[in-house]
């Protein structure tokens, strides 16, 4: 089994993390010996802080047993698509309001309803924000 590892984990070791690096270790141990160990390239970036230099991290890297794996353009499709799929379900069902108090427009399962002339104001705009993301 392949276990891909978290920057914050790795971190909790590193600083250490009083209340989760002790657990972090006995997870990470347990992940080790059930399968490998992987980062990507932005964990490997967001680590580079704890370490005066690179061989520094490569060499934490090696003896933790822990491995690089580069994006493809297969993997970042698919982080694409999740991507998606959180935003559609993030923004489909919010509440806005206006600066004068109350509920201007309601957002719900892509169903968009104003109660005031702010509030189809607001859905414009929100249109337009969701259409440029």
């Amino acid at each position: 089994m392949i276990f891909s590892i978290d920057t914050c984990v790795l971190l909790d070791m590193l600083l250490p993390d009083p209340d989760f690096g002790v657990m972090s270790k006995e997870k990470l141990a347990q992940a080790y010996e059930r399968g490998q160990l992987i980062i990507c390239p932005i964990v490997y970036a967001e680590l580079c802080p704890q370490f005066d230099k690179q061989t520094s991290l490569d060499t934490f890297l090696k003896e933790t047993g822990i491995s690089m794996k580069p994006f493809t353009s297969e993997i970042l499709w698919k982080a694409g698509e999740a991507w998606n799929e959180y935003r559609f379900y993030l923004f489909s069902s919010i509440i806005l309001s206006s600066s004068r108090g109350g509920i201007s427009a309601t957002i719900t399962s892509n169903s968009l309803k104003a109660s005031s002339r702010e509030g189809a104001r607001m859905i414009r705009s929100f249109n337009a924000l969701s259409a440029s993301l």
